[in-house]
């Protein structure tokens, strides 16, 4: 039907659908706006019925007339009657339940405050059961609580999303009118009014929405306060009798007659799904024969064959969840047990620990199996969606055959689905009763008294002493094992340090053997009884040898390639100890530099200069340079002086006196005798050589008895009139003229004071 401008002006949705709580965007506009009152809900109902009827009879009739489809106007005309109708209807629901939580929120109030108002008797015990029991309650009233929340916040957000499209609609209103008030052509007046209509009710359902999502909004947020007043009261009267709970033995045999009865139950439970499955495998190994080779089934028997399947599945599944529910009341009367425990206080810090630590498994644990379970109600809903969705055969009796085992075979699968989702409520039952548990010893261990703490520190040492590093043959290596180890290490190396010192400097000099072969026996002994004290560590602490087999070969790598150095000068330490090419006390000569040798490491050697400075050398030096060692065989050794005297001097009673200066000195041995050399004849003077032996022990002891016989030499040379040589310089002067002479005149002097010059010329 078309609707011409006349008909649009003259038909009006605005008093009639106005909203209860105030004028539409289109009201305001209205110049009558706010002079009639907003009518109800109901009355707006009944008149929007009314009018959905007037235009689905228009619809109809001109479906009838004209053979073409009804005009698009009509049906937008109708379906948003029929959509503002049903958002009526929302509101009115909505505003009942508003009504409802309103009295719900005064009744909370009134229980609130007669919790608070209601007279304690504190000598009254109260059940650890009940109040265990409460304790759910407070939990499952924190739920609400916060799903309430969430559903205010989504509230929320709702009503924002239908102001915003309610100011949209009424945009879009403003717009048509203008457009039809702007038309000057009468062909397009029946369309642009009709334009205005749809807009019209557009704002109308648009507002209606806002408004539903306000009352949802509202009594969200009432629902909120009535869960909250409650939480607050259960909360109350939880604390309240927290301090006269007890938790009495007639308690805990409540608790074990009730599992054990569902565990009778869950038994003869078993039984039957058993004996049904052995049943549906029956049923479903018949079909499978009396079905014959796949390819040849009909649709009908296929469904038949896979319905059996799925019900010999489903039975099987059953049993097997009521089985592992049978072992979770085990779980239970254990976790139930300790808490009687654990509230009577009748445990050890000990067994308090290891409850915990065995309660933190079973969470883990269920955890791991809440997530499979879950992902099996994920596949049964996808399969059972797939199966509500497959096609139906063409042929119209396997039809209801097919369709028949199809529906059994639905149900099969539901029956699977509820018999996982009553196992998962079982399974949190469990968790719930077990992080009860955990909760309790954690607020117990945080009450402990001073010995209780002793106790637990006590235990925690134990356990870190018996911490299990590693383990090879079939023996832990623990915590306990390597301090042992390392305190016997200790003690070994202390007293082989002990040992080797008193062989180096107290037996091995009494029996004679020489300074430096005692400090290498020292090293050697040294080094041998460390090894044997950790090889007896290890014993000791029993740790097997082969333990080492991976570090033993790591360690000859790290040697091969990045230990050669270090490799090298230990075994040259060996070889020196062994072989003795230098000993403790010996007067070296190594890569230009002298000293006397005072310990003889494994890797390296000390020396002391004559300067009193500490040099420490690598022990593959002594091997791979040239070694003048002055004192290896005897500390004989000998000596030159070098003299020389001016030319014209008594070569013979220079070296009698030379000689002489020799045999007179205490140090110097008569045997072999010194004796002098006439070296030869230099630029400056006769040169002599005065050779001598004498013991020394280093150096400076070699330099001191040097320097006596200077002194003497020198003594005697004075007394004989001997001239020790000097360098001597001649100078030849070659020129083409005479020098030229003059004296310097001194410029400070006065001129009559200044000695008159001379020239030579």
């Amino acid at each position: 039907m078309l609707l011409t401008a006349a008909s649009v002006r003259g038909q009006s949705y605005g008093p009639l659908l106005a909203s209860p709580t105030g004028p539409t965007p289109a009201e305001a506009e209205s110049p009558t706006a706010g002079v009639a009152p907003a009518p109800s809900v109901e009355d707006q109902r009944q008149e929007v019925s009314r009018r959905l009827r007037v235009a689905m009879q228009q619809q109809d009739a001109a479906s009838e007339d004209a053979a073409e489809a009804p005009a698009p106007t009509d049906s937008r005309e109708v379906e948003g009657l029929k959509q503002l109708d049903l958002i009526l209807s929302q509101q009115e629901t909505a505003r009942e339940r508003q009504a409802e939580l309103k009295k719900s929120l005064e009744e909370a109030q009134a229980k609130l405050e007669s919790s608070s108002l209601a007279a304690v008797d504190a000598d009254q015990p109260v059940s650890f059961l009940k109040w265990d029991a409460l304790h759910d309650s407070l939990e499952i009233q924190q739920q609400r609580v916060d799903a309430a929340a969430g559903s205010e916040q989504a509230a929320q957000e709702a009503l924002s999303r239908a102001a915003e499209a309610a100011e949209a609609k009424a945009r879009l209103l403003r717009r048509n009118k203008e457009l039809l008030a702007a038309n000057s052509s009468p062909a397009e007046e029946p369309q642009l009014a009709a334009n205005v209509a749809a807009a019209e009710l557009e704002v109308k359902v648009a507002d209606a929405a806002a408004e539903l999502a306000k009352l949802n909004l509202a009594n969200e947020a009432l629902q909120r306060e009535v869960h909250q007043l409650t939480l607050k009261r259960l909360k109350r009267e939880y604390e309240a009798q927290r301090p006269r709970v007890q938790f009495s033995e007639g308690d805990l045999a409540d608790r074990m007659a009730a599992l054990a009865e569902r565990e009778r139950n869950l038994t003869l439970r078993i039984q039957t799904l058993d004996l049904n499955a052995a049943v549906l495998r029956s049923q479903w190994s018949d079909t499978l024969r009396d079905a014959g080779p796949e390819a040849q089934r009909s649709e009908a028997v296929k469904a038949e064959v896979e319905a059996r399947e799925k019900s010999f599945e489903q039975a099987n599944r059953a049993g097997e969840l009521a089985k592992e529910q049978l072992g979770w009341i085990a779980e239970a009367r254990k976790i139930w047990k300790r808490r009687y425990n654990v509230a009577s206080q009748q445990y050890e810090v000990d067994e308090l620990a290891s409850w915990e630590k065995d309660a933190e498994a079973l969470a883990e644990t269920l955890a791991a199996r809440r997530a499979v379970l879950d992902r099996q109600i994920q596949d049964l809903r996808s399969v059972l969606a797939e199966e509500s969705v497959l096609p139906r055969p063409d042929d119209a009796d396997a039809d209801e055959a097919t369709e028949r085992w199809r529906r059994a075979l639905r149900a099969s699968l539901r029956e699977q689905l509820d018999a996982v989702n009553e196992h998962i409520l079982r399974l949190d039952e469990i968790a719930r009763l077990n992080d009860k548990l955990r909760d309790e010893i954690t607020a117990r261990t945080s009450s402990f008294s001073p010995s209780e703490w002793l106790a637990e520190a006590w235990r925690w040492v134990a356990n870190v002493w018996s911490y299990e590093l590693l383990h090879s043959e079939g023996q832990s290596i623990r915590v306990s094992t390597v301090v042992l180890g390392v305190l016997l290490l200790a003690f070994g190396y202390l007293l082989s340090k002990r040992i080797a010192h008193w062989l180096g400097h107290r037996l091995l000099p009494r029996l004679g053997v020489h300074e430096g072969g005692a400090a290498a026996l020292e090293s050697l002994g040294f080094y041998a009884l460390m090894l044997a004290s950790t090889l007896t560590a290890l014993r000791f602490v029993n740790v097997p040898l082969t333990v080492f087999t991976f570090l033993g070969g790591a360690a000859a790598i790290g040697l091969g390639f990045g230990s050669q150095n270090v490799l090298n000068n230990f075994i040259s330490g060996l070889i020196l100890l062994a072989e003795r090419p230098i000993r403790v006390g010996d007067l070296v000569e190594v890569d230009g530099l002298t000293g006397l040798v005072e310990s003889i490491g494994m890797r390296s050697t000390r020396m002391r200069t004559p300067q009193h400075l500490e040099i420490i050398v690598p022990n593959s030096a002594f091997l791979e340079n040239n070694v003048v060692n002055w004192t290896l065989s005897d500390r004989t050794v000998r000596c030159c002086i070098e003299v020389g005297l001016a030319y014209g001097s008594p070569t013979r009673d220079v070296a009698r006196w030379l000689k002489r200066a020799a045999d007179e000195h205490g140090l110097v041995h008569n045997k072999p005798e010194p004796f002098v050399w006439f070296v030869g004849f230099g630029d400056n003077a006769l040169q002599f050589e005065l050779h001598f032996f004498a013991t020394v022990r280093s150096l400076a002891e070699r330099r001191r008895i040097e320097s006596d016989l200077r002194f003497i030499i020198d003594q005697y040379f004075r007394e004989a009139g001997l001239v020790i040589a000097f360098p001597q310089r001649d100078v030849h002067l070659t020129t083409q003229r005479p020098l030229e002479i003059r004296w310097a005149e001194n410029d400070d002097a006065d001129d009559d004071e200044k000695p008159p010059g001379r020239k030579i010329a």
